[in-house]
Parts: C-alpha cells; sequence; structure tokens
C-alpha cells in the first residue's frame, strides 16, 4: 500500500471541524460531489449518518452550497486528498463514495 506523505501535500482549504469525529459513529466521504444531488438525497435517507461530501470545482461547489442541506452533512470546497490526509483520522470512515461518471 502507499503512504500519503503529509508534506508533500498542502493543507486543505476548508476543513472539517474535529468535532464531527467526537459526536458521530457512522460517517462516510464523498468524494467529488459535484452540485451536492447524491450527497443531499443520501444525507436525507441515512439520518443516522454523517456524510463529508468533498468538491473541488468552484462551479461545481458554489451549486451545491447554495442549495438546502440536512444537518448530517458537510459540504467542503477543496481537494479530497488534502482533506483525507489532514482532517480525517485513521480508520474513521465507514463508507466511501466515488461517483465520478465522466
Amino acid at each position: 500500500m502507499r503512504v500519503f506523505q503529509n508534506d508533500k501535500l498542502p493543507f486543505p482549504t476548508e476543513i472539517v471541524p474535529k468535532e464531527v469525529f467526537d459526536v458521530h459513529k457512522d460517517i462516510d466521504l464523498e468524494i467529488g460531489s459535484g452540485t451536492g444531488d447524491f450527497a443531499i438525497s443520501y444525507s436525507e435517507s441515512n439520518p443516522s449518518r454523517f456524510l463529508i461530501a468533498v468538491e473541488r470545482t468552484s462551479n461545481k461547489f458554489n451549486t451545491f452550497q447554495n442549495k438546502q442541506q440536512p444537518s448530517n452533512l458537510l459540504c467542503l470546497h477543496a481537494d479530497a486528498r488534502s482533506v483525507v490526509v489532514h482532517c480525517i483520522p485513521e480508520k474513521s470512515l465507514k463508507r466511501i463514495f466515488l461517483l465520478y461518471p465522466n
């Protein structure tokens, strides 16, 4: 397994608050959340889970950010590699979604 080298990846532009991992037990991650349709639908359908949705592009993130979001969803405008390496404790994620239709 290739290990991420923290010093080679910049700190993310937005971070996951530490409290997320203190409060929530079932935490999921979506990488490449686009305009947020899956993230919002998933969060509404799974109220006992917490979803961190990461989108790197500004135009898609802005669309996502302007939508009504459930309280069990955190959307971040950042590079997912940096978020995973710097903000997510090891073995803290239950599910990871990579939805890339292109």
